[in-house]
Formats: C-alpha cells, structure tokens, sequence
C-alpha cells in the first residue's frame, strides 16, 4: 500500500467511523422508544452526519484552519459554528436565504480548490467564506427542524456534531493521522484530496441546476 494511498484510506476511515454513530443517533431520534428533547437531540446530532455535503464542508474547513497562517485556526471555527447556529435559528423562525443548495455546493469546491492548493485564500478570506458558507449550512439545517421539535435539544446535538467533524478536520490538517506519509507525498495526497471535494461540489451545484 502507497503511502498517499494509506493517507487517503485513513481520511475515509476516520470520517465513515465518526459518520457511524451519527446515522445510527438520527435514524434512533425516529425511534418508537425515544421522545421529546432526547430524540430532537439525536436528530440534531444525525443531521449533519446524514449528508456528505455537511460532513466534507465542516471537516475541510477544520482542515484549511488547522493549515492556515496567523490566527485562522483559532478564528475560523468559531465563526463557521456561530454563523450556522445563527443561520439555524433564523430558518425556524422564518428567515430565509436564496439558493441555499447554490451555496452549499460552493462551499465545498471553493473549500476543495483551496486543500488542493488551487487557490490561495488569506486569513481573512478563509474567515470571510467559513461565515458565508456556513449561513447556507445552518439555514439548510434549521429549515429541515419540525415545528414541534425541541430546538434547543436539536441545535445542542448539531453544534456536538459538527464541531466533532472540525476538530477531525484540524487533527488532519495537522497531520496527525498521517504521520507515516512522507512529506513529499503529503501535498499531492492533500492536492487531490480537494480536488475530489471540489468535483463533489461540482456535482452537487450540477444536479440543482
């Protein structure tokens, strides 16, 4: 087994592994025996383990953070979670942006081209897109929230969830899960990486249109 191959078969272990629970949480929160703020909890921390879409834009900006300059590692988290707990809230209570799935898909080829090097994004242009991108994300989870949910139950399990799969993402970018990979291989194991984020953004801005 290469090396870059090995780093690629790890990324998807890690990811699948964290992905487990979360799909087995989500499709409980359903569950005959689970009610109330419990099951709202389970649904919110299922959500955004249930679409790849979600999983790849928080944990490649984990990544990107965690790789960044200055203070973008300690920056671009917190904003990529405020603004979509802030977008979540605004969706149940009305609030509503255009083209989410448009700027979902974006998200993940901007993010894609910046891991794979195509594109240099500074700090504050990391910053500035973690906070556009994550509205789309928190507006396409707080539209899917049921009137009669709890909502302080359903935000508590989708922030776990989603700050999980950025912390994953920093621990990636900081090479920790591929400390056997040469570094020679680790850019080009990194580079297409995102360029397979990239065309899965692609693909899902494509099926939209």
């Amino acid at each position: 087994m290469t090396p870059t191959f090995s780093f690629r078969l790890r990324i998807a272990v890690a990811i699948a592994a964290l992905a487990a629970p979360g799909f087995a949480l989500g499709h409980a929160g359903n569950a005959h025996h689970l009610h109330g703020a419990w099951a709202t909890f389970c649904a919110g921390l299922g959500h955004p383990l249930t679409g790849i879409d979600h999983v790849l834009a928080a944990a490649v900006f984990g990544v990107l953070a965690a790789r960044s300059a200055g203070r973008a590692p300690a920056c671009v988290p917190p904003v990529f979670l405020a603004t979509m707990l802030s977008a979540a809230v605004g969706a149940r209570h009305g609030f509503t942006l255009p083209a989410v799935e448009t700027g979902i898909a974006l998200s993940l080829i901007v993010a894609g081209l910046a891991l794979a090097g195509i594109v240099a994004l500074t700090t504050p242009m990391l910053t500035a897109a973690a906070c556009l991108f994550a509205a789309f994300h928190g507006q396409a989870h707080g539209a899917e929230l049921p009137p009669s949910a709890f909502i302080g139950s359903y935000l508590l399990g989708l922030m776990l969830a989603s700050a999980t799969l950025m912390a994953l993402g920093a621990l990636l970018g900081r090479g920790r899960a591929y400390a056997s990979v040469s570094s020679e291989a680790r850019p080009s194991a990194l580079h297409w990486a995102g360029v397979m984020v990239a065309s899965a953004g692609l693909g899902h801005l494509l099926v939209q249109a």
